[in-house]
């Protein structure tokens, strides 16, 4: 395991890679995701939040989070990379996101509504 240099010593937050359904229902007037945690993220990182924000989506983007904490050509990689991949071809979209230790009810949502593959 890396340990990350810099300010997240002192983090006030997890970091996840996470799999959300893709076809989730749509609001038919403006087509609007029903239940996107994604979307619930960037409106919380948009209300000014420092400790809970998305990182990336897909599985490139969650992988540069993941070398951050982890070492690239782990067998902790090899192990995300597969059951990303089978998410993928299942309809599954992939993200990396942080979310506060302050923030209980989207901590929740992250445990409850999606599929964790990896957590900090």
């Amino acid at each position: 395991m890396k340990v990350r240099n810099g300010f997240v010593s002192n983090s006030s937050s997890s970091s996840f890679i996470i799999a959300v359904k893709r076809d989730q229902e749509r609001c038919p007037c403006c087509g609007h995701e029903q239940n996107d945690i994604i979307a619930e993220i960037c409106a919380v990182e948009n209300y000014g939040s420092e400790d809970t924000y998305l990182h990336g989506e897909g599985l490139e983007k969650s992988l540069e989070e993941f070398y951050a904490w982890e070492d690239e050509g782990s067998k902790e990689e090899k192990e995300l990379v597969k059951k990303a991949n089978k998410y993928i071809a299942d309809g599954f979209k992939i993200a990396a996101v942080e979310i506060s230790y302050h923030n209980h009810e989207l901590r929740e949502k992250i445990k409850n509504e999606t599929i964790v593959l990896w957590e900090n």
